[in-house]
């Protein structure tokens, strides 16, 4: 794998962060907390409404603040949910078991946009397609088929996960991309 730029180096540490921020990391002394240190064995104490969610960095209405899970269900063609959103990013998966998901990871640069995608697409494995959306938008592969959105200095980077191919990912990313409300 050929690292130009660092942009495969960007990606893996957003996506790292995308997981950090959206899953919620807890301290040590909260993974201990109600645990019996000479037995192990876990108590709970916890005495909020389990259904509650204590992620402070999702939007108080539950919805991805880029893209509704509407549009990603009528891109891919299935029925998606909303599973996880934050601040940097949103995760919607099929209501289908071992169906396809969709990640949203947004990132503000402070470079120049054509020089940061000409800079991306280089670190792409063909095909690489250009998209009507934002100011710049483009497909590629890279782990998986990932599509990219530019609008001012904001970028948005949509994996399409688990899909029955990658041409039916593209095809679902060449659908949303458009939909992305940067």
């Amino acid at each position: 794998m050929v690292h130009r730029g660092g942009f495969r180096v960007a990606a893996a540490v957003a996506a790292c962060a995308l997981v950090g921020v959206l899953g919620g990391c807890g301290s040590d002394d909260e993974a201990s907390a109600g645990s019996d240190p000479t037995t192990g064995d876990s108590q709970s104490t916890e005495t909020d409404d389990p259904g509650e969610s204590d992620d402070t960095d999702a939007p108080d209405d539950g919805e991805c603040q880029w893209v509704s899970a509407d549009a990603v269900t009528e891109a891919v063609g299935q029925p998606m949910t909303l599973d996880t959103a934050g601040e940097a990013g949103c995760i919607f998966k099929a209501e289908a078991e071992g169906g396809p998901a969709i990640w949203v990871m947004l990132t503000e640069i402070a470079i120049d946009q054509k020089e940061y995608a000409d800079g991306s697409k280089e670190t792409c494995d063909e095909p690489i397609t250009d998209v009507d959306a934002g100011d710049i938008a483009f497909t590629c592969m890279q782990i998986d088929p990932q599509g990219t959105v530019f609008k001012d200095k904001l970028v948005a980077t949509v994996d399409a996960k688990d899909f029955e191919s990658d041409d039916a990912a593209f095809a679902a990313l060449a659908k949303l991309l458009p939909e992305i409300d940067l």
